[in-house]
C-alpha cells in the first residue's frame, strides 16, 4: 500500500491489549475502550520483561506509538466507523459511536498503531461485540463457530457490601489486597454492567487477508503522521528533493513545508488537532512538467475476514438487550448533550504577528493588486525575468536575497504569483509581511508574504488545479456526556454501564469505590480486567442484584 517510510522493525514490534466496558450494545451507543500498548522484541523465545531489559537502552532513545486507531468493522472487514487516539504513557481510552443505521449482528473493535501495520491485520487486536438495532429486523448472517468464556480469577479479590440492592441504592465495593506484585500490574478497567452483556472470546484472528509483507511504517512516536510520494505526471517517475506544502484550512491557521526524501517520498508531523478538518497539499512548481501528489491511507484498507459463529442471542442476553434497548431510547429524549464546539479559533497565524500589516480597506480602491503592493508596500517589490513575474521582499539581511518568498492566500502556499497578482483587489482583505528570513520544517524561506481574502475563500481561486484537498482524520473527542453518573431524582436513570473507569490504579486510597444502582431491576456484573507486565489478560469478577423498591 505504501513505502514511503523506511524503518528496520526487525527488532522491535507492537501490540495491543483492547478492553470495553461491555459487548453487548444497542446501535446509537458508544462503546468505551481502554487500551494498552505493549513493545516486545521479535524475538519468539523472550518475554516482555526480558525485552525490557533487553531493549532499555533502545526505549530511552526511541518513543513508541502515540497515536492509536480504533475501527468497527464487519466480520468480513467492512469498516463501520473508525477515529483515532492519543497515546499517553502507553495507555488510551476513549469511545467509538455505533451507527444507528448498521444491521443487528455481530461486529468487532479492532485497534493497531501505524506501526503494527507493517505486520498486517492479524497482528491487531480485536474484541467480538454483539449489537442490536432495535428498529430493524435484518440480521447479518455468518456460519462459522466461536467460543464463549469468561474465567474468574482471583488475582485481585473484592467484595460487595451486600448481594441485593433496590434501585437508586449506592453500591460499595472493598479491594482486599493484590495477589500478585504490585509492580507487574500494568493496568486495571473497572465495569459494572447487566449480566450476560459481557462475552470473553479469546485468539480472534483474521484469516484469508491476501497480505504481504513489503510495507515499511515508522510508529508515529511524535503524534499524528501524513506521509505519501511525489510522481511526476508524464515520466511517473518519482521526484526527489522538492517542496510538499502542507495548509490546515479554516481556523487552525497553521501551514508547514517538507522536502521529498531521495525516493520522493515526503513525511509530515501533524499537530495535536481534533475532528474532521480539511487540509490542502501542493507542490513548488516544475518546469515543463506538473507534480502528482499521492497520500498514503492513514487507516488500514486490507481486506479480512474473521471466523464468526452465526449470531445468536440467548434468552437472557435478549431480556438483557431488551432492557438496553428501552434505556437507550428513554436516554435519547431526555439527555440532549450539547457537544461543545472545541475547534480552535486562534486569530493568530503561525508566523505570530506580522512586521507589517496592510488593510486593503483602510485605503482607496485601487484596480489592480500590483498596485496596491506599488503605492502602499515599498519593501515588496515585482521583479520580471523571461516574461515571469516573482516577489522579492527588500531587506538589508543577505538570505533574503537567496531564497523565494514563502507566499500565502489564506494560509494556503500559491506557487504562482501571476494568480496573486491577477486577484480583485475587492476579495482581499488584508496583505501580512515578514521580512526576515523563516524556516518553516525543512525549508528556508526569504520572508513571508500572508494575503487573506475578506470571505476566507481564497478569492475564487481554483486550488484543485494545483494541489489535493481532503479532509483528514486528526483525533477523535469523546464528548464528556457524564453517562456513568447517577442523574438527579426528576430524572429516569437509564445508565446501560453502570461503572466505567478505565487506567484504575488500586492504592490506600481507592480500596473502596461505590456507585449508585439505576432505575433497571435485574442481575448485574462486576469486571476487574486488566493485563500484566507480560501481557497477560486476567478477569476478577462478582454479582449482585438490583430490586425494584417496594412501593
Amino acid at each position: 500500500e505504501t513505502r514511503s517510510q523506511e524503518l528496520n522493525s526487525n527488532h522491535l514490534r507492537e501490540s495491543v491489549s483492547l478492553f470495553t466496558d461491555r459487548t453487548l450494545y444497542i446501535t446509537g451507543e458508544k462503546i468505551q475502550f481502554a487500551a494498552y500498548l505493549i513493545l516486545k522484541s521479535n524475538n519468539s523465545s523472550s518475554n516482555y520483561d526480558d525485552d525490557i531489559n533487553d531493549w532499555g537502552n533502545v526505549l530511552k532513545k526511541q518513543s513508541i506509538s502515540k497515536i492509536l486507531n480504533i475501527e468497527l468493522i464487519t466480520p468480513d472487514g467492512l469498516k463501520i466507523a473508525e477515529c483515532k487516539y492519543h497515546i499517553d504513557n502507553s495507555f488510551s481510552t476513549g469511545c467509538i459511536a455505533i451507527p444507528n443505521e448498521i444491521e443487528t449482528g455481530p461486529y468487532y473493535l479492532r485497534a493497531y498503531t501505524k506501526f503494527m501495520r507493517n505486520n498486517g491485520p492479524s497482528s491487531y487486536c480485536y474484541i467480538f461485540l454483539k449489537i442490536i438495532n432495535p428498529l430493524k429486523e435484518t440480521v447479518l448472517k455468518f456460519d462459522n463457530t466461536n467460543k464463549d468464556t469468561l474465567i474468574n480469577q482471583n488475582i485481585i479479590p473484592f467484595s460487595l457490601n451486600k448481594e441485593k440492592y433496590s434501585t437508586r441504592e449506592q453500591v460499595v465495593i472493598q479491594f482486599k489486597g493484590i495477589n500478585i506484585k504490585d509492580n507487574a500490574l500494568r493496568g486495571l478497567n473497572l465495569t459494572v454492567i447487566p449480566e450476560s452483556s459481557f462475552i470473553y472470546k479469546g485468539n480472534t484472528t483474521p484469516v484469508d487477508e491476501n497480505y504481504k509483507i513489503n510495507q515499511n511504517y515508522y510508529p508515529e512516536s511524535t503524534g499524528l503522521s501524513l506521509s505519501g510520494e511525489l510522481k511526476d505526471s508524464k515520466s511517473e517517475k518519482l521526484l526527489p528533493y522538492y517542496t510538499v506544502n502542507l495548509s490546515i484550512l479554516g481556523n487552525c491557521k497553521d501551514f508547514m513545508s517538507v522536502k521529498s526524501d531521495s525516493t520522493g517520498h515526503f513525511f509530515f508531523k501533524i499537530p495535536y488537532l481534533k475532528g474532521i478538518r480539511n487540509i490542502f497539499l501542493c507542490t513548488e512548481a516544475i518546469i515543463d512538467s506538473k507534480s502528482t501528489i499521492l497520500i498514503d491511507n492513514d487507516f488500514c484498507q486490507n481486506k479480512v475476514s474473521i471466523p464468526t459463529a452465526a449470531f445468536y442471542l440467548s434468552e437472557m442476553e435478549k431480556k438483557v438487550a431488551l432492557n438496553l434497548a428501552l434505556n437507550s431510547q428513554i436516554a435519547s429524549h431526555f439527555n440532549k448533550i450539547k457537544i461543545a464546539d472545541s475547534a480552535e479559533h486562534s486569530n493568530v497565524a503561525f508566523y505570530g504577528e506580522p512586521h507589517i500589516t496592510l488593510n486593503l480597506d483602510n485605503y482607496i480602491e485601487l484596480p489592480t493588486i500590483e498596485d496596491y503592493i506599488f503605492e502602499l508596500i515599498p519593501l515588496l517589490k515585482i521583479k520580471k525575468h523571461k516574461g515571469k513575474k516573482s516577489f522579492l521582499i527588500i531587506s538589508d539581511q543577505e538570505e533574503m536575497n537567496i531564497y523565494k518568498p514563502l507566499v500565502l492566500l489564506d494560509m494556503v502556499a500559491i506557487d504562482s504569483p501571476e494568480k496573486i497578482l491577477a486577484l480583485s483587489p475587492q476579495k482581499i482583505s488584508r496583505f501580512e509581511i515578514i521580512n526576515t528570513p523563516y524556516l518553516k520544517g525543512d525549508v528556508t524561506y526569504g520572508g513571508i508574504i500572508s494575503i487573506f481574502s475578506k470571505k476566507n475563500d481564497f478569492a475564487n481561486i481554483d486550488l484543485s488545479s494545483s494541489g489535493v484537498l481532503l479532509d483528514y482524520n486528526f483525533l477523535t473527542e469523546c464528548a464528556k456526556d457524564n453517562c456513568f453518573e447517577a442523574p438527579t431524582l426528576n430524572h429516569p436513570d437509564t445508565r446501560n454501564t453502570l461503572l466505567w473507569m478505565p487506567n484504575f490504579v488500586i492504592n490506600s486510597k481507592s480500596k473502596i469505590i461505590s456507585f449508585t444502582t439505576s432505575d433497571t431491576p435485574g442481575k448485574y456484573i462486576v469486571l476487574l480486567r486488566g493485563i500484566t507486565n507480560q501481557g497477560k489478560e486476567f478477569v476478577c469478577k462478582s454479582s449482585f442484584e438490583v430490586q425494584e423498591q417496594m412501593k
